[in-house]
C-alpha cells in the first residue's frame, strides 16, 4: 500500500498542521489493529494463541484510539512525532495523550485491558473442558482462577459455568465492546468537527 502525505509547506498553504497527519496515521493504525483482531475472530475455532493475539490487537486499537481522541480533543498540546515525553518538563507525546484520554474518560474498557495484561504478562490461563470444548475464565473472572487448582480436578457440576467461555466467545465479547466504544467516540468526538 502506498500513501502520499502533503509536506509541511503544502499543509501550511491550506491552513493545516503536521498534527493532522499524525491523527490520520493514528486513525489508520486503529483500523489495522481492528483488522488483525477481526481476521482472528472469523477464522474459527479461535485457539488460545489466537485469543492472546486477538486481545493484544484489540488493546492496540484501544491505545491508538485513545491517543487519536485526546490529540483531537486538545489540538497542539502533544508533539505529533513524539511517542512519549523524553525529558522532564519537555513536550508531551503519544503516551501522555493516551494517559490523558483514559483519565478524561474514566479508564474505558479497563477490564479488557486487564484481561489482556493477565494473558500476556501473567501465568497461563487455566482451562476446563466443558461439552467437548476448552473454556477459559471470562473477562473479569480471570483473577479468580490464578490458582489453577480452583479448576483442575474439580467436578464440572461444582464449577460456576458462567465464569467460563471459549476463546472465540471471549474474543468476540472484547471485540464487540471495543468496536462499540470506538464507534460511539468517533461519532461523538470526531465527526461533529468534520
Amino acid at each position: 500500500m502506498t500513501f502520499h502525505f502533503k509536506t509541511d509547506a503544502q499543509l501550511a498553504a491550506i491552513g493545516r498542521v503536521p498534527e493532522e497527519i499524525c491523527i490520520a496515521q493514528l486513525n489508520y493504525s486503529v483500523f489495522r489493529h481492528l483488522v488483525m483482531a477481526y481476521d482472528i475472530r472469523v477464522a474459527p475455532p479461535v485457539s488460545v494463541d489466537g485469543l492472546y493475539a486477538g486481545m493484544s490487537a484489540l488493546v492496540g486499537a484501544q491505545d491508538t484510539a485513545f491517543e487519536v481522541l485526546e490529540r483531537f480533543r486538545n489540538l497542539g498540546q502533544y508533539d505529533p512525532w513524539l511517542d512519549k515525553r523524553r525529558v522532564k518538563g519537555g513536550p508531551s507525546g503519544g503516551q501522555e495523550a493516551q494517559k490523558a484520554w483514559k483519565a478524561h474518560d474514566t479508564c474505558p474498557l479497563q477490564d479488557i485491558r486487564d484481561y489482556r495484561n493477565s494473558l500476556m504478562h501473567g501465568r497461563t490461563m487455566p482451562g476446563v473442558s466443558i461439552d467437548g470444548s476448552v473454556r477459559f475464565p471470562v473477562i473479569g473472572q480471570e483473577l479468580q482462577y490464578l490458582d489453577w487448582r480452583r479448576i483442575i480436578g474439580v467436578p464440572i457440576n461444582a464449577l460456576p459455568l458462567h465464569d467460563f467461555a471459549t476463546s472465540g466467545d471471549i474474543l468476540n465479547d472484547a471485540w464487540n465492546r471495543t468496536v462499540a466504544y470506538i464507534q460511539a467516540k468517533w461519532t461523538a468526538e470526531l465527526l461533529p468537527h468534520v
